[in-house]
């Protein structure tokens, strides 16, 4: 379709120049499908219960399962084979919430499109477009479909994820051969690119998996995204502790044979040990909490597009980010307009409508420079709806409400060329009776130099120095107050530019006017910048505003800036990397920053050893968004900005941000947790069996009795752990360091205590009965009862870290008292219900035992509740400087 003109192809595909009808999206909506790529579906129940048994521990107890029915065990084979079942049923409910989180989460990370319907442009969901349905694609937008170019004005596009060329491609609506390579396809869209430059209209070709990019997925289909840096370090973690595990399991299988103990018991037993002590529920544990994460966050308006980035957030030490929409409202609006109808500027109260003919054409150089446009406007002035950058809706609306028809007005726009932030300004050629006007709009300190002359009555004048100070003087007084200020400015010219080349012409302008907006500071700010401060999060303002309105926002939000804590671009330009490392650490406002200013800071903060968070929402934020270690995009941005994030501000909201921080921390928190009650308690066993072997005692407890207590204290409780959410008190405590551990001193302390504790009593609780004549079954009873109910109790202890048991709701988490409930009841049928005592080996206990168990693991929990008191204590909160 690329060697045809655009007007040939929309002929060909049967679309129409004021887009289609709704009945005619609906039949074809039929015909193609929607513009959806190829997904690989999920797992099936089947297949991902059998993968619950693809793994070491799998394997393990099938091997056991059947060596004992081969020598003819049927009951022990039967009662392994219950547990190998038991496992991979609750690995699969795991796994399963974890998939159905995932698939549910989709729906928040659509893609939306321009589209011109009925002779309106509307928004709608991009996977509704047809083939024929003509779009409008602008400044960072990502290309929704395959699509030939109608209109191209300075567009270029970034064609890498298609093509691996980042050179961005200027684009032309010229017919090249259609053999030409996909690079080369100038006058082509393709789905899936972005738009680096420039805006355009085009035709759609082809959708879905029709598209270039459709193919190539539906050839390479992958949906699993590869483990984060975490599940990595844990999945080490758990190879090595395996590892220790089958080696202490192999020593005391060999020392029972060296005793002369049956072959077979040993055997069973060294299983038992293995499958009991090795966390297998460990990574799929992670990943839940992970994934639930993700969607309590979604929940709280901040999208996750990658795993990796709910690990980072609870390290973040450095918050950069723009005002606009984050610090304030992003609910801008026109409240001055300043002109020159009179020999000094005035300001002119919009809102009593009373405006000036020099105010309208102020306002009429917006609308032709704008990129906004209005879905609606036939629909009375409070019910439009307006698309565009906040700036640029407010500027539409003003317009709108002061009687200016923007669709007439760009009728006459003959080539256009969109705000860019490097170069602070948006530019318009129109067409006039004979000849052309450049309208120019943008910032005032970028474009007064350009400007020799200054509207005046319907004429004008020469830009003298005597204007020049009273212009410069009374912006510098609304940038001071808060104002956003905007400038507009035209020339006259008696030929139009050659395309490309309407930059160039921005030179002896005529000044309009001014245009000053406020835009509100969002309620939550100021609590928001506080939380920062105490959990250790500094906060920068990086801004392409004026200084002096951003100094007054930050005031407005409470953020202390003092004049030697803010600077602007220019100031950057003249600095080294190395004088920037240096200074970024003082400074908390930037001020009229480029993209370029914003990768420096980033990269200067992150050798410095930060770990940043960078907020932006323009296409030329993209390069700051990949080097943070948490790029955040707004939900109201670019599509460009959302394609690198890591995560989407569904709000636009600062406060949504530091809520998402400390839900990163709680996470981490709530990992630590599993790891700590998988491991520390579950050695206790081992060295029970050790100390058995080497001082000559018979097996303290039966393979079937390991591995009964590993199916009560392990599989529900270890599910239970993952809901868990505990916030209080995370953004009170400093950020942790990427490089430390997962259980850093105090934490291996804790574990280590813990371990002592619990291996103490099982082994000074055996040798104590053994040695007091009591009968081997019932002293091996009482061992089970007190390993499998300390778990239990242990599992509220850990839930509370680092609190004590008592200073939290104990029983505030109804999935763990339902495990709690349930290892009781399992505990009670095995030692009460007669067919599961016999296969268990254990005897029915007497209330004077269960006082002792209950009296035990009291005394036991009492000294593991010490134990954190003394190596975990409480978490001093800190302070930033910046933050009232």
């Amino acid at each position: 379709m690329s060697e045809r003109s655009s007007q040939n192809i929309v002929r060909e595909i049967d679309a129409a120049r004021n887009g289609l009808s709704q009945k005619e999206v609906a039949a074809r909506l039929v015909q193609w499908g929607r513009n959806a790529l190829p997904r690989e579906r999920p797992l099936g129940a089947l297949r991902l219960f059998i993968r619950q048994f693809t793994n070491p521990i799998g394997y393990i107890l099938i091997f056991a399962a059947a060596v004992t029915f081969t020598i003819g065990h049927l009951v022990d084979g039967f009662f392994i084979s219950v547990v190998v079942i038991a496992n991979g049923l609750l690995g699969f409910i795991q796994e399963r919430k974890a998939q159905t989180a995932l698939i549910a989460l989709r729906k928040f990370a659509k893609t939306e499109a321009v589209v011109l319907r009925d002779g309106s442009w509307r928004v709608i969901d991009a996977e509704d477009m047809v083939v024929g349905d003509i779009i409008a694609v602008r400044l960072g937008a990502k290309v929704p479909a395959d699509a030939r170019l109608i209109e191209a004005h300075a567009l270029k596009t970034n064609e890498a994820a298609l093509t691996g060329e980042s050179d961005v491609v200027q684009k032309k609506i010229d017919p090249v051969p259609e053999d030409a390579p996909l690079y080369s396809r100038t006058n082509m869209l393709w789905l899936g690119t972005t738009v680096a430059e420039g805006e355009g209209t085009a035709c759609v070709t082809a959708t879905g998996a029709a598209t270039e990019f459709g193919k190539i997925v539906g050839a390479v289909r992958n949906i699993e995204e590869p483990p984060t840096p975490l599940q990595k370090k844990l999945a080490e973690l758990a190879r090595l502790v395996g590892v220790l595990v089958l080696g202490f399991a192999l020593i005391v299988f060999i020392l029972g044979f060296l005793r002369g103990l049956p072959l077979f018991e040993m055997f069973l037993s060294a299983v038992a040990l293995s499958v009991s002590a090795i966390p297998a529920g460990l990574l799929p544990g992670i990943t839940i909490v992970l994934v639930f994460g993700m969607r309590r966050l979604v929940k709280r308006q901040a999208l996750v597009r990658r795993l990796i980035a709910n690990e980072t957030l609870g390290a973040v030490t450095v918050i950069c980010t723009d005002k606009t929409g984050t610090i304030t409202t992003g609910q801008m609006r026109v409240t001055n307009i300043l002109t020159t109808f009179a020999e000094l500027l005035h300001d002119s109260d919009r809102a009593k409508n009373n405006h000036h003919a020099s105010h309208l054409k102020a306002l009429t150089a917006i609308v032709q420079t704008s990129s906004a446009f209005i879905e609606n406007p036939d629909s009375a002035r409070d019910h439009l709806i307006i698309h565009g950058s906040p700036t640029e809706q407010a500027l539409l609306r003003a317009a709108t409400e002061a009687g200016i028809d923007w669709q007439k007005i760009n009728a006459r726009r003959v080539d256009h060329l969109p705000f860019d932030s490097s170069r602070k300004m948006s530019i318009a050629l129109m067409r006039t009776d004979g000849d052309y006007v450049l309208e120019v709009v943008g910032a005032p300190d970028f474009l007064i130099p350009s400007c020799n002359r200054i509207d005046y009555n319907g004429g004008s004048k020469p830009f003298t120095a005597e204007y020049t100070g009273k212009i410069l003087r009374r912006f510098e007084e609304l940038t001071a107050e808060g104002y956003r200020v905007v400038l507009a400015a035209h020339r006259h010219l008696k030929e139009r530019p050659r395309r490309g080349e309407l930059l160039n012409a921005v030179r002896e302008l005529t000044l309009i006017g001014f245009i000053a907006l406020t835009d509100p500071v969002r309620p939550d700010a100021r609590q928001a910048l506080i939380q920062t401060a105490r959990a250790g999060v500094r906060t920068v303002l990086v801004t392409g505003d004026h200084k002096n309105t951003a100094l007054a926002v930050a005031l407005r939000a409470g953020l202390t800036v003092s004049a030697e804590e803010a600077i602007e671009g220019q100031a950057l330009d003249q600095m080294s990397d190395a004088e920037l490392r240096e200074r970024v650490r003082s400074i908390t406002l930037y001020a009229r920053v480029s993209p370029l200013h914003k990768l420096r800071i980033v990269r200067a903060l992150r050798e410095n050893g930060e770990v940043v968070a960078m907020i932006g929402d323009g296409v030329n934020d993209a390069p700051a968004l990949k080097s943070a270690h948490v790029g955040v995009a707004l939900g109201s941005g670019t599509e460009a900005a959302k394609e690198v994030a890591d995560i989407v501000l569904l709000d636009d909201n600062f406060h949504t941000l530091v809520n998402a921080i400390g839900q990163g921390r709680a996470m981490f928190r709530t990992i630590q947790k599993i790891f700590i009650f998988l491991l520390a308690d579950d050695f206790a066993e081992i060295a029970l069996f050790l100390a058995a072997m080497i001082a000559g005692w018979p097996l303290p407890l039966l393979p079937t009795q390991i591995l009964w207590i590993n199916v009560i204290e392990d599989s529900l409780p270890n599910m239970a752990l993952t809901t868990e959410h505990d916030t209080k008190g995370v953004m009170e405590e400093p950020p942790r360091r990427l490089s430390d551990p997962i259980i850093d001193g105090r934490m291996g302390s804790f574990m280590g205590v813990t371990f002592l504790v619990s291996a103490a009593v099982v082994i000074g609780l055996f040798w104590q009965l053994n040695a007091g004549g009591v009968a081997l079954s019932e002293t091996r009873s009482i061992v089970f009862a007190v390993a499998a109910l300390d778990s239990l109790i242990y599992a509220y202890s850990i839930r509370s870290l680092p609190r004590a048991i008592f200073n939290r709701d104990i029983f505030g988490n109804r999935y763990l008292n339902f495990a709690v409930v349930g290892g009781i009841l399992l505990l009670m049928a095995a030692i009460y219900f007669p067919p599961l005592t016999q296969i268990l080996g254990v005897v029915p206990l007497t209330v004077s035992a269960w006082g002792w168990i209950l009296l035990i693991v009291a005394v036991e929990i009492t000294i593991i509740e010490a134990a954190k008191r003394i190596f975990l204590g409480k978490y001093r909160s800190v302070g930033v400087k910046g933050a009232i």
